[in-house]
């Protein structure tokens, strides 16, 4: 029985609906959804639509429980805030259907394949945002106790690993929608036969330019160009920009003994940005 694993879409239907159809041709049995389907992009709808419909399993990434959390309780940070303009935008531009779909979904599941026990995760089953590591053993250790699964999925590192530890298979999906360290995008096909566990990372190849072209046609880099910028880097480079952008942030804001406490001031924000993108100015540069 094939299954087809994919992980942190972050609203890039372009990729990721290559990498659907192209497991469609490959006559998976059904599909795992490991979260972070939505936010930096402008296709958050039609990436959730497709998950709903998917004869599968899905769970929530950290980016669905922020934009959750938003929708229920608020955040005057994210009003006032130009750094969560991105978040913002990704919880407007949801239908009714789709964040009642997300507020449905747990964020880790426990399923049985072929008499196979898969957990199922984004960070960790505690915590969406947890970084778990292929020489992570102690966790590794921990979730056997715990769950007692023959194979254990799970993304948010946005960077592909497999191990096998103590009869077990640890598989971090990687990204459809914006690897980091490697390329490109990719998604997992799992196998179940007889008792048997196979599995392929399969490489999904998209030209940077046609990437570009296809965040160039929504509304999303106008109405969000900080972001937007540091997105389409991350996608270019397969380097963590986000973290780097903020690290240089928190870096400046400690040189300049400037309190961002209640969120990073606009002003600052943007200055911080103009500085990055001097220090990065060959990653905008045409190849």
């Amino acid at each position: 029985m094939k299954i087809a694993v994919f992980s942190d879409i972050h609203s890039n239907y372009l990729t990721f609906k290559k990498g659907y159809d192209d497991s469609l041709k490959k006559k998976v049995y059904m599909h795992l959804f490991l979260g972070d389907y939505i936010t930096d992009g402008f296709d958050g709808n039609k990436v959730l639509d497709i998950v709903r419909s998917s004869k599968g399993h899905a769970i929530n990434g950290n980016r669905e429980i922020s934009v959750i959390g938003y929708s229920e309780k608020g955040n005057e940070k994210w009003e006032r805030c130009h750094q969560y303009r991105n978040m913002k935008y990704g919880h407007d531009l949801l239908s009714e259907e789709n964040m009642s779909y997300i507020k449905s979904l747990s964020i880790y599941k426990l399923i049985e394949i072929e008499g196979k026990k898969i957990l199922m995760m984004h960070g960790s089953p505690s915590d969406v945002n947890e970084m778990i590591w292929n020489d992570d053993f102690d966790v590794f250790d921990k979730f056997i106790e715990e769950f007692d699964a023959d194979i254990y999925l799970m993304g948010h590192m946005h960077l592909y690993f497999d191990v096998e530890y103590k009869g077990r298979l640890f598989i971090n999906a990687g990204s459809i929608g914006s690897p980091v360290y490697v390329t490109p995008f990719s998604y997992i096909i799992l196998n179940i036969e007889k008792g048997n566990i196979s599995f392929e990372k399969i490489d999904i190849e998209t030209p940077y330019e046609e990437v570009e072209k296809y965040y160039n046609q929504g509304d999303y880099c106008e109405k969000v160009p900080i972001w937007s910028k540091i997105v389409l880097r991350m996608i270019k480079t397969a380097r963590p920009t986000p973290d780097e952008f903020i690290g240089l942030i928190i870096d400046n804001a400690k040189k300049q003994n400037i309190d961002i406490s209640n969120g990073f001031p606009n002003d600052f924000f943007e200055k911080c940005f103009i500085k990055y993108e001097k220090e990065h100015i060959d990653d905008y540069k045409n190849d």
